[in-house]
Formats: C-alpha cells, structure tokens, sequence
C-alpha cells in the first residue's frame, strides 16, 4: 500500500518525505492485521465503526499531511476531542488563564461517572464545564 502525499504550500525536499513515507507504510503493515480488541458497544456511534478499518493520517507543521489505508474514512473522535479543545483554549486564551478556568488535575472519577447533584450532570466531568464556561457556552446545554 502506498502513503498519499498532499502538501499544502510550497514542496520541501523528498528525502525526508520518503523517510517518513517508508515509515509509516512499514507501520501500518506490522499493525494493519492486529484484529485484537472489540468495537466499543457502549456508545451507539462507535457500535458503527468497521472493525477491518485503519488508517493513519500524519499532518506535520510544515503543511504535509501522509496519509496510508483508510485514513479518508470519516469516523468519530470522541473524547479525543478533548485534546483538541484544550489546545484550542490555550491558544486563544493562554495557559495562565486556562490554568486558572480549566486546571490541570484530573477529577478522579471515571470518564462515564454518574454523580447527580444540583452542580453537575451526568457524563461530564468538571474541566468539561469549565472549559464549555471559557468558550461562553450554557454547561446545561445537552451540546
């Protein structure tokens, strides 16, 4: 299987490229037969997900994004995207006042924990509010 290659702005030289091609090929070959595990069947999204899928997907900072195997496939994130948010907050506001609105401890409750009080809801941990708060938006909104 071959990587794709699409570069956004101008070319750089081919050596590294194909450095980083080769690797990834050679990566998702020694993975790519792995069909340990199970599809998650908890969240009705994931319950969707085609376990014969993978793909890797590589953007790096200078505009090159490699992609091999299904990479194109659509597929949900999940709690993944609470790294790109938290990103994206100190981004645009900066890790001191992140610090200060976020934190950085965890709560230490499981991800999926139900605690009903008039202060929370259920399946959201505290940073989640406080960070939907940072952005400006209702935490007692469903989305």
């Amino acid at each position: 299987m071959k990587v794709s290659q699409m570069a956004v702005g101008e070319n750089v030289g081919d050596e590294p490229a194909n450095a980083l091609s080769d690797f990834l090929a050679k990566t998702h070959r020694a993975l790519a037969a792995d069909d340990s595990g199970a599809v998650a069947d908890y969240i009705p999204e994931l319950l969707k997900a085609d376990p014969k899928h993978f793909g890797i997907a590589l953007a790096t900072t200078d505009g090159h994004i490699y992609e091999i195997g299904d990479a194109a496939i659509p597929f949900t994130i999940q709690s993944i995207s609470k790294a790109f948010v938290f990103s994206l907050a100190l981004e645009i506001f900066g890790p001191d006042r992140v610090a200060t609105v976020i934190g950085v401890e965890p709560s230490g409750d499981a991800f999926n924990s139900i605690r009903l009080s008039a202060d929370n809801r259920p399946f959201k941990s505290d940073g989640e509010f406080r960070r939907d708060r940072l952005f400006g938006l209702d935490p007692r909104s469903p989305w």
